[in-house]
């Protein structure tokens, strides 16, 4: 069950990263509306 979180998680941030690294980012954390993505704050953070 471990495994599959890990995977999960990493395919998530893959998605993530993807999506948003087509867009502009003038900061480090970019805030996401929880309707659009399951995380637990508004905002995410992005390396």
């Amino acid at each position: 069950m471990l495994d599959l979180v890990s995977i999960y998680s990493i395919d998530h941030s893959y998605q993530v990263h993807r999506i948003f690294s087509r867009f502009p980012i003038p900061d480090s954390r970019f805030p996401i509306p929880c309707s659009l993505f399951p995380v637990p704050c508004s905002r995410f953070p992005i390396p």
